[in-house]
């Protein structure tokens, strides 16, 4: 059997045909950090377009379902550098999106009244993923985002490190501060065109309609701004 690619047709991810004796969920009810629940046989996480709500991190968030997002939400598009950085896992030299790259292109006013940051990350490698180890963002830069808005898309496959150790801990950041933020949402692996500029736009996010997961295939709509 093959392999189908994903990604808008590009050699990155890819899904394989379902194996049930060799590809089980992941779940922090046996004993793991993070849940990885799958649908019709494909782990959604680095497969595709997909968002996801704590119940990645945490056992008892909301599943995507859950969450009432907006039709139509204000966000902020930014083109992000990023920096090396050497891995306090296996000491590989990283490229990294920090909290100062972040600040180098938005600051707390930009994000007044804005419901979700738009990251697209400069510098990455489209033709390839897997096993790369791509541009990931610091526990800093995601608790900072997590502060600001609800909700974070991104068009690199995770906002972790390829290789975290399990640990998910750009994740935690974002979604949690004193609280778990129920309400919050990650979208990863989206495409931005180049040609779309920064800026402020509407954004529509429409999770797939699979009922309790933690992460859904989704699109993602970026729509030039108006007023409401």
């Amino acid at each position: 059997m093959g392999t189908v690619d994903a990604y808008g047709g590009l050699e990155l991810y890819k899904t394989y045909p379902m194996n049930i004796e060799g590809y089980g969920e992941t779940s922090i009810k046996a004993g793991k950090s993070f849940n990885n629940y799958i649908i019709d046989g494909v782990m959604v996480h680095g497969i595709t377009t997909h968002t996801e709500s704590c119940r990645h991190v945490v056992n008892d968030g909301p599943y995507i379902h859950n969450i009432k997002m907006p039709f139509l939400m204000n966000s902020l598009l930014t083109t992000v550098k990023n920096t090396k950085i050497s891995s306090n896992i296996d000491g590989e030299i990283d490229s990294v999106i920090t909290l100062e790259n972040l600040l180098d292109v938005v600051n707390e006013e930009q994000l007044k009244d804005v419901d979700c940051l738009v990251v697209r990350a400069l510098n990455k490698k489209i033709d390839s993923f897997s096993n790369t180890n791509p541009i990931y963002f610091s526990n800093e830069a995601m608790k900072w985002i997590g502060n600001k808005v609800n909700h974070f898309v991104t068009d690199l496959p995770s906002v972790e490190r390829e290789n975290s150790a399990g640990l998910m801990m750009a994740h935690k950041a974002f979604f949690y501060n004193n609280h778990w933020r129920y309400e919050n949402t990650i979208t990863e692996l989206v495409y931005i065109p180049m040609k779309i500029q920064d800026g402020s736009y509407k954004i529509n996010i429409t999770p797939s309609a699979y009922p309790k997961m933690d992460a859904v295939p989704s699109t993602i709509k970026l729509i030039k701004n108006f007023k409401l």
